[in-house]
């Protein structure tokens, strides 16, 4: 499915900009994960896991590519601090908050803030000249 949507997504932007293909997958993270969340039985979740792990996918190249050019002439320096949160240790504070309220609700308490933000961050950012129609 990933492969699948990265091949997809290459003809998506030639139609679209980045910002619209960007907020819709936004958007399909937000609403899907937490219907993968509860869906009842392996069938259910296999049905909504192929549409969301399309579009969690799609998040990652322009979300990289809009940090490298989010810093004209600084790429580097915008690399060096995202691979900063490597450093933090986001596993285990997921494992202790998983270990005091269960694995779904620890997962649904942070994915759907998480993909709010992201719809915030992508939908209200200031529109370029490169990013219009």
């Amino acid at each position: 499915v990933a492969l699948v949507s990265l091949a997809l997504l290459d003809g998506w932007l030639l139609r679209r900009d980045s910002r619209h293909v960007l907020v819709s997958a936004c958007l399909g993270t937000l609403f899907l994960y937490p219907a993968w969340l509860v869906a009842p039985g392996i069938a259910g979740r296999i049905l909504i896991g192929v549409p969301l792990t399309a579009c969690s996918t799609i998040l990652w190249p322009i979300g990289k590519a809009r940090s490298l050019v989010s810093a004209p002439g600084q790429a580097g320096a915008v690399s060096a601090v995202a691979n900063l949160f490597g450093v933090i240790p986001l596993a285990l504070a997921f494992g202790v908050l998983a270990e005091g309220i269960g694995l779904t609700p620890a997962m649904f308490v942070l994915s759907v803030p998480a993909a709010a933000i992201l719809v915030l961050i992508s939908w209200w950012r200031p529109m370029k000249s490169e990013d219009s129609p």
